[in-house]
């Protein structure tokens, strides 16, 4: 078994941490910045405009892929098969990063001393390449989500159909 190197203090200092980041991301999203509100003002109508065009278009383009059964099945095979591609790099490098993780703690446990590692061992490019493994995949567990929750969507048309008359109606409110 491991020791555990945190402390009583390290673990309230990192909860104060986490604490500061939550009230930091209430107020933004509480109160808007200034900038930020000038920016959602400078959005001009022909950007609304393009999307409504390719929301349209987007939608014309399923409902031909609709009425032809096989370019509709092909449409889902596709998004089905990109979504179980990426499940697979996620969970391969959501792997990767904890065997990393587990190569660098054994490795502080036999070097007895891992306070002092210097950022140019082996031991130290162990663990960031575990941490940016890890970054990986939490970002293309993201682009899991979307691609996972698009293939939902175009599962079921009457979904995808209201989704985008829904954002259709959106942009067309704000032209």
């Amino acid at each position: 078994m491991f020791p555990v190197t945190k402390t009583s203090g390290d673990v309230l200092i990192d909860i104060a941490e986490a604490l500061v980041v939550l009230l930091f991301a209430h107020l933004v999203r509480r109160y808007p910045a200034r900038w930020l509100s000038e920016f959602r003002a400078r959005l001009s109508a022909s950007y609304r405009r393009k999307r409504i065009e390719f929301f349209t278009k987007a939608l014309e383009q399923y409902e031909s892929d609709f009425a032809d059964g096989r370019l509709f099945m092909a449409r889902i095979v596709y998004h089905a098969v990109c979504v179980i591609l990426l499940g697979i790099l996620f969970f391969s490098l959501f792997l990767l990063s904890q065997l990393a993780g587990i190569i660098y703690a054994i490795g502080c446990e036999f070097l007895n001393n891992c306070i002092e590692i210097s950022k140019t061992s082996l031991l130290f490019q162990v663990e960031l390449t575990s941490k940016l493994l890890l970054l990986c995949a939490m970002i293309s567990g993201g682009f899991l989500g979307v691609l996972g929750g698009t293939l939902r969507d175009e599962i079921i048309p009457e979904r995808y159909r209201s989704r985008a008359k829904e954002r259709i109606a959106r942009y067309s409110d704000r032209v």
